[in-house]
């Protein structure tokens, strides 16, 4: 799957606006920049210096709108390492890869790490590379390289050696930084000094670009090798070859091959740069484009899905197929509005049209809004002190990526209802306002519902506002009346408990309360555990009398009701029928029904 990505990316090359693909993405490291001039009389000129570093909060990159930033960024492009186990300096204290640049860390300027020697033994590889490609294949690697390249420039290599040995790092800029001090020696030619840059980052790359001369090969006169981007194998790591073989490595590209591979890698880096880490390769459409947290694109048929972080170097962290991956869901995802929330409270009814409203939506009432932002961080990293809410993220973040990110044809009911009915009960057990807690209950029972109604094939429609009325209606009514359904009896239990909880003497009753009903195992169990809570607090007994004949229809469950969990918490966290004054007519004689209230208060 890599190589098709790979695959699109040398097609982006092979267009028009090819040779600037990677660099219209490229963003140097933080730093303090200079241009150096070279004149044509043999004198430096030391520029101005220039500030580029990476603005986290308005996501821009300062620096970028000065004159001088391109043309920077270009020779900055062509001078850095392949990275810090591929140095020029042994001691790897200079971070630059030719005799035109110098790149330093400031730190290591301040704590005297740069020393005269380093930069002498620096200067003294740029001007002999063989002593740095002495030996076996690395040596023919480098002789090949050097038949492709014009001699280097001794005379101007020792020249800014010597303005090198003779500068005040102080006086070019505050050394109290960790960011770069990065010095770009330029003639007064551009063309001529690009030119000379891309040259000399050839004489350093080719030599350099697979993951160990160790591995090259040479066929037909041309120099295979292991690449050595996102593949790493030395002698620590045996298992990673294939050792019933001859050539034990796990792939071997051509030079070309290798090269473009880098070019690929460097492309993700500078996209993960700027916060770019979700990447998406369209196979049919020959793009690659990179997205923030919380962004998709619109659609792909049929592609590839990149999750990169820049560390030392970049890596890939998810790779997985997309597939006929829509931003617009093909089935409007309606959001029923089953408790009558109020307009303006947070689950109005609603119809969400976009896999990213409905991704928020999930994220913020069952994760807190903690999903999204962890769906790659690593399980010890996850900063979350509430072990429920992190062990539901875990458990769900990998499939609930791919269903809003990839591939929305993938199943998820059964995953996710053990997960939100885990939120559920958890919040019921929470610290907080219990008001509060209660108002979280509906919104999440809420979207449970309509979630599993959405994802259901069987399309069960859960009549709330129906079950209500209905129960409304028959508390109110002094005729005898029985249950219809196990969602009527557990709605009304739970409001039944909710009413007993209310007449506590106690400042409030933690809704964790309710809590014991959830364990039980056994109708018998839960008619128990009902009358006790009932003998608990009707100390108070302001209790009506359609309490008291409701609570005595309650004991007629049923067999095979088993406890229905969900319906006795809704109607647990469902405004309570009892304290509503009983006005509604069930038989049309409206005068009779308001003195049977009467009676009842």
């Amino acid at each position: 799957m890599l190589q098709e990505c790979i695959d699109v990316f040398k097609y982006q090359l092979s267009q028009p606006n090819g040779k600037t693909l990677i660099l219209d993405q490229y963003v140097p490291k933080d730093g303090t920049y200079y241009m150096i001039t070279i004149k044509k009389d043999g004198t430096f000129v030391l520029g101005d210096p220039l500030e580029i570093y990476y603005n986290k909060k308005n996501k821009e990159i300062e620096g970028s709108f000065d004159g001088r930033y391109e043309y920077m960024k270009f020779l900055d492009y062509h001078s850095k390492l392949l990275e810090m186990n591929k140095p020029m300096d042994p001691k790897k204290q200079i971070h630059s890869n030719n005799y035109m640049t110098f790149f330093v860390k400031k730190d290591a300027l301040k704590n005297g790490k740069v020393t005269e020697s380093i930069i002498e033994g620096y200067y003294k590889i740029l001007e002999n590379p063989t002593l740095k490609y002495k030996t076996g294949k690395a040596k023919i690697i480098f002789e090949k390289t050097i038949e492709m390249l014009t001699p280097i420039n001794q005379d101007v290599l020792l020249k800014i050696k010597d303005w090198i040995l003779q500068v005040d790092w102080k006086q070019l800029s505050s050394l109290d930084k960790k960011d770069y001090l990065k010095l770009f020696f330029v003639f007064e030619d551009e063309v001529q000094t690009r030119n000379l840059y891309e040259e000399e980052g050839r004489r350093y790359l080719l030599p350099n670009i697979f993951n160990s001369n160790d591995f090259n090969v040479e066929v037909d006169g041309e120099v295979w090798g292991l690449p050595n981007n996102n593949l790493s194998m030395n002698g620590k790591k045996p298992f990673l070859g294939h050792l019933s073989r001859n050539q034990k490595v796990p792939c071997l590209l051509s030079q070309k091959e290798a090269m473009i591979r880098m070019q690929f890698f460097d492309y993700l880096m500078a996209l993960a740069s700027v916060g770019k880490r979700n990447i998406y390769v369209d196979f049919e459409n020959h793009t690659i484009v990179g997205y923030q947290n919380g962004q998709s694109p619109g659609s792909i048929n049929k592609g590839c899905f990149l999750y990169v972080v820049n560390a030392k170097e970049l890596e890939i962290h998810r790779i997985e197929p997309v597939v006929y991956f829509h931003k617009n869901m093909k089935n409007p995802f309606v959001y029923t509005n089953y408790f009558g929330l109020k307009e303006g409270e947070v689950l109005k009814s609603d119809v969400i049209h976009t896999i990213d409203d409905l991704e928020k939506k999930i994220n913020q009432i069952f994760f807190d809004w903690k999903l999204m932002n962890n769906y790659f961080t690593k399980a010890a990293d996850i900063s979350i002190h509430d072990a429920v809410l992190k062990h539901s993220i875990l458990i769900a973040r990998d499939r609930l990526f791919t269903y809003t990110h990839t591939n929305q044809s993938i199943k998820i009911y059964d995953m996710m209802q053990k997960v939100m009915w885990g939120l559920i009960k958890n919040n019921l057990v929470s610290n907080g306002n219990e008001f509060e807690k209660k108002k979280k209950l509906r919104e999440q029972i809420n979207l449970y519902w309509a979630l599993l109604h959405y994802w259901n094939d069987k399309k069960e429609e859960i009549q709330m506002s129906d079950i209500r009325q209905s129960i409304r209606e028959k508390i109110n009514n002094k005729e005898d009346w029985s249950f219809a359904s196990k969602e009527e009896y557990y709605y009304t239990a739970g409001q039944v408990i909710a009413y007993l909880f209310s007449l506590s003497k106690a400042k409030s009753i933690p809704a964790s309360e309710i809590n014991p009903f959830l364990n039980i195992k056994s109708q018998e169990q839960f008619l128990e555990r009902l009358l006790r809570v009932y003998k608990k607090y009707n100390y108070s007994f302001e209790m009506k009398n359609r309490f008291q004949r409701t609570f005595a229809r309650l004991q007629q469950v049923q067999e095979g009701w088993d406890l229905d969990k969900i319906w006795l918490i809704a109607g647990f966290a469902d405004d309570n029928l009892f304290y509503e004054k009983s006005n509604t007519s069930t038989n049309g004689n409206t005068n009779q029904r308001e003195k049977e209230s009467e009676d009842d208060e």
